[in-house]
């Protein structure tokens, strides 16, 4: 007499519980990439996190093969959302994401400061962001970013309307080590030291 199917998945088929404790660490993921730079706090949660879960993913799978178990769809599931949030990660949907909330209040305070020429005090939470230094450089305005590169380094967003980030880095304003334009002369960078 054979089981029924349920019974048979039972224990191997990671199912809606097994994913719902998926999405904390790839929110924690995600939210690491939401900064200039990285934060290495989150970063590590959602790494960690993610690879717990797809080492019980791929013991789940093997149990599944190895008792002969009804394949089951359940087991796509944590494929596409990987696939998913990676993408996510790859294509800096978090920190676009995260800058586009707060775009508005940091474009004023860059008016501002372009404006009269002086930096203004700090720290000052613009948007999303807690900003610690908001600075007039030839041709913009530099601003880092409360938690830097995740407490390892300085991180933040400039604002240069002709571009020139890479002068402002020559110039020692700043160091580079990792930059993404975010459009109409804003740039997301980290010296990740």
């Amino acid at each position: 007499m054979t089981r029924p199917r349920r019974e048979q998945e039972r224990g191997t088929v990671p199912r809606w519980p097994f994913h719902a404790l998926l999405v904390l660490p790839a929110a924690a993921y995600l939210w690491s990439g939401s900064y200039p730079g990285r934060h290495t706090a989150w970063w590590l949660v959602g790494v960690l996190g993610l690879a717990a879960g797809a080492l019980v993913w791929a013991g789940r799978l093997v149990a599944n093969r190895v008792l002969r178990a009804p394949w089951s769809w359940w087991f796509l599931v944590a494929p596409v959302a990987g696939a998913l949030v990676l993408g996510l990660a790859v294509a800096d949907g978090p920190l676009r994401a995260r800058w586009e909330l707060g775009r508005g209040e940091l474009d004023a305070a860059a008016r501002r400061v372009l404006a009269s020429g002086n930096g203004e005090p700090t720290p000052l939470r613009l948007g999303t962001y807690t900003i610690t230094s908001l600075e007039p450089v030839p041709g913009g305005v530099l601003m880092d970013e409360a938690t830097g590169d995740g407490g390892t380094g300085r991180a933040g967003f400039a604002y240069l309307p002709e571009g020139g980030l890479q002068r402002l880095a020559d110039e020692g304003y700043l160091s580079l080590s990792w930059w993404r334009p975010l459009g109409d002369g804003w740039y997301a960078w980290s010296d990740g030291s």
